[in-house]
């Protein structure tokens, strides 16, 4: 069987499959191996060969990855896949069309393109550059200039990409507006961006074009050029749009937010703050982790203290002289002229600039949150006040089983949501789990809806730093009642919390450090009579047999 039944396919798969492997265990006569061992032990006896064009999960063959076949998950009767065609002969001409530019750009460079293409594997596997020094020293015909190594790390690039387009999953459900076709869209958009640089030959118009015969099931998506417009463009990254990223990011945190795929460097920084206004300006050097180039640039960013923020960048290199350009920004800034700032930045930057829509995603909430912050808080207040006043009616209505008011609802709705998620994010010190208890108690005798979800994940995320701390000091009392107090929250209230990791943890620790503590605390030891009883409770709450 798969291994990803086990959890993936059915919840509580992986605690089924502990309980069989435990059965196995005990009954005589019957041991657990794996297919390598059974194989060697009884070799097979007869030869079986594979009917041609078949898969595992439709009765048409293969027809599920490039046909209108029928099979489907049955959520959605009358829905059809007449996208799969026109979509895979999309993929199929952008691959037949950069491969012969990919061979042609790897002659003389590297010894066989395709054997560089199947060993680059290796590379993916391990960035390092000792990993890369010696795939190139296996695959290239003679030593390469660095600019040559970052073409053809971008030539392999390409080519992985231009395989990640067939992913399976993008092929097996309903509408291709669905996630797995998206990404698969994603794939492909980032092969035209590197075939693009490398070849100075724009393959978009035409790719975009073929898309448009396959067709959404869902209206308002349209096809699959509209999709591609609308979720894969947008996603695009280079450079420069990093660069950007990181720059109005430092509005709010020195040296911008932590990138896994690039390196960047903000240097030369000067700030100036007028009232809520903040401009910034300085170089900034940027380089991919995977395809080694890189990048410097002049910025200059404008922040008005809300959403409106304006970001220039220009291609520089060591020897552009920074105060020059700063002077150009230099009479609006002395006279606190703001306006001027404005047209500083249009006239600087000829009208390319970038805003808070150039944030990657994740970054672009966080910092719409800070911004939001001031005005959230003051909500919050009127709110807090509103509920405070009205919570003794409220209660007393509730013991006399009679409906609390709407509006006396919906404030401490807000208040008791907010004011728990503010608890639960803490991590400049220890989270106040009694006091999250008598919170989430008091919003049940109030009928007062909470967010199960949201409030649960981020219990989830406290149940894990306090995980991580007890496996780096496994001893320390105090760590195993916050993480007690914490699992006993998540497993007697209402909030959707997922303890497998909790459960992992415990689980190994009773192996070791549990077993350790009992045979201490029976030699006389009170202390860690103590940490066994509360390890105890904890392995109750996550369901865990103590040995």
């Amino acid at each position: 069987t798969d291994g990803e039944t086990y959890g993936h396919h059915h919840r509580f798969g992986d605690m089924a499959l502990a309980s069989a492997l435990n059965e196995i265990d005990a009954t005589p006569g019957v041991e657990a191996t794996i297919y390598g061992a059974y194989l060697e032990a009884c070799p097979p006896e007869f030869e079986a060969q594979i009917v041609e064009d078949s898969s595992w999960s439709c009765a048409h063959g293969v027809e599920r990855w490039r046909s209108d076949c029928g099979c489907n998950t049955g959520g959605h009767p009358g829905w059809n896949q007449r996208w799969r065609a026109p979509l895979r002969d999309a993929l199929d001409w952008l691959r037949d069309t950069v491969n012969p530019l990919y061979e042609t750009a790897c002659f003389g460079v590297l010894k066989s393109p395709w054997t560089a293409r199947d060993e680059y594997v290796s590379v993916v596997l391990d960035r390092s550059a000792e990993s890369f020094d010696r795939f190139l020293s296996a695959q290239s015909v003679g030593g390469l200039s660095d600019g040559d190594r970052s073409r053809v790390i971008k030539l392999l690039e390409m080519q992985r990409h231009l395989m990640l387009m067939y992913t399976s999953c993008g092929w097996f459900f309903d509408e291709i507006s669905s996630i797995e076709p998206v990404q698969v869209l994603e794939y492909a958009g980032r092969a035209v961006q590197l075939a693009s640089e490398l070849f100075e030959k724009d393959l978009e118009p035409e790719f975009m074009d073929r898309l448009y015969p396959a067709k959404s099931n869902i209206r308002e998506h349209g096809d699959a050029k509209a999709i591609y417009s609308r979720w894969v463009q947008p996603q695009a990254v280079n450079l420069k749009s990093v660069a950007a990223h990181s720059v109005i990011s430092s509005l709010f945190e020195r040296n911008g937010s932590a990138l896994t795929a690039f390196q960047v460097e903000i240097k030369d920084e000067e700030r100036t703050d007028i009232g809520r206004v903040s401009f910034i300006s300085g170089t900034i050097a940027v380089e991919s982790r995977i395809t080694l180039e890189s990048e410097r640039y002049l910025f200059a960013v404008l922040g008005m203290g809300d959403h409106n923020i304006t970001c220039g960048l220009l291609p520089g290199d060591s020897s552009d002289p920074l105060e020059k350009f700063r002077s150009e920004f230099g009479s609006a800034l002395r006279t606190a002229d703001v306006p001027e700032l404005v047209r500083d930045m249009d006239r600087v930057f000829d009208g390319e600039q970038y805003s808070l829509r150039t944030l990657f995603r994740d970054e672009q909430r966080r910092i719409l949150n800070l911004i939001l912050r001031s005005a959230t808080e003051g909500a919050e207040g009127v709110y807090q006040a509103l509920y405070e006043q009205q919570a003794p009616v409220m209660r007393f209505l509730s013991d006399l089983g009679n409906p609390v008011p709407q509006a006396f609802r919906t404030a401490a709705e807000y208040f008791l949501n907010a004011i728990i998620r503010r608890e639960l994010e803490r991590e400049d010190q220890p989270v106040d789990f009694a006091w999250v208890r008598s919170r989430l108690e008091e919003a049940g005798w109030m009928q007062v809806s909470l967010d199960t979800r949201g409030l649960g994940l981020l219990l989830e995320n406290a149940v894990h730093r306090l995980l991580q701390d007890f496996r780096e000091g496994p001893a320390d009392v105090s760590e195993l009642q916050q993480l007690e107090a914490a699992v006993d929250i998540a497993k007697n209230s209402v909030l959707e919390v997922d303890l497998w990791d909790a459960q992992t943890v415990t689980f190994e620790m009773a192996q070791s450090d549990y077993l350790k503590a009992v045979t201490e605390a029976d030699a006389g030891n009170e202390d860690r009579g103590q940490w066994a009883e509360l390890f105890r409770s904890l392995a109750s709450h996550v369901s865990v047999k103590l040995p």
